[in-house]
């Protein structure tokens, strides 16, 4: 999140008085200015697809929480409703309205995260921070965006801690059954069972599915359709990879990990 500075004019209508406060820069009926520090959304770190309040409705889900320099208290998440493009649509320039915003801290000390994951089956949210010290955050269902701006801010619930670091980016299927999270050389994979949270799947043993590793892939997501996982590097001209899940049983009801192969990997190159 970065800081930039604006002057602003303004005017006291008030009457004049002698004794006013000396350490004061300007005087009542004055005309002055003053500079405040005014924070730019350029920590947008990832973006989650997800229900949310109008059933049969997706909604996109962005996430203000990088903080390299770990000193913001707040953080912050958005949602609107996603935007209905055809699939052989040009790339446009367009304002999009009816934005909600969530302000949230940590509950133990402030985060640097990139990564935001949305449960389909719940609406509750996760967050994964990037530290060494890698946590599973949550804000669980019901909570509020609001319209407007609000002095309202949510506490998340700290969950489980991770054996390994600097996680980059997750995602859960949409049947909520598989997660990914990926540091830069590695990707990770979980499967839960009908019985268990979220949180409760993400302790057990992990497992690594291929991954090409690029030269700064901060993005994994799943296939609408289940059939695979891309991933994405951050940069200039980035290579977009989609790793096809390959059928080994046609018996088989559960989507194993092993079903990935590195053999028949679709690689685009995003302009």
């Amino acid at each position: 999140m970065g800081t930039s500075k604006f002057a602003h004019d303004w005017t006291i209508g008030c009457e004049y008085k002698e004794d006013h406060n000396p350490t004061q820069e300007f005087l009542p009926m004055e005309i002055g200015w003053y500079r405040k520090d005014i924070r730019l959304p350029d920590n947008w770190e990832d973006i989650a697809i997800g229900p949310g309040p109008i059933e049969g409705e997706q909604y996109l889900y962005i996430a203000d929480i990088g903080d390299n320099s770990v000193r913001y208290n707040n953080k912050y998440i958005y949602r609107i409703s996603e935007p209905l493009l055809p699939a052989d649509q040009t790339p446009v320039d367009t304002v999009i309205y009816d934005v909600e915003r969530m302000v949230f801290q940590y509950p133990d000390s402030n985060r640097n995260a990139e990564t935001i994951m949305i449960a389909p089956l719940t609406l509750d949210i996760y967050i994964v921070s990037k530290e060494s010290a890698t946590k599973l955050y949550r804000a669980a269902y019901p909570y509020t965006f609001y319209a407007a701006p609000t002095l309202i801010v949510d506490t998340l619930e700290v969950l489980n801690s991770f054996n390994f670091s600097t996680a980059v980016g997750g995602d859960i299927s949409p049947d909520g059954k598989e997660i990914l999270i990926k540091k830069y050389n590695v990707l990770y994979y979980w499967y839960r069972s009908e019985d268990e949270t979220i949180e409760e799947a993400l302790v057990k043993y992990l497992t690594k599915v291929p991954y090409i590793i690029e030269p700064q892939g901060e993005a994994v997501c799943w296939a609408s359709d289940l059939s695979g996982y891309y991933t994405l590097s951050e940069g200039l001209h980035p290579h977009l990879y989609f790793y096809p899940r390959i059928i080994t049983s046609v018996k088989s009801e559960e989507n194993l990990p092993e079903t990935f192969s590195l053999n028949r990997i679709i690689q685009t190159r995003l302009i």
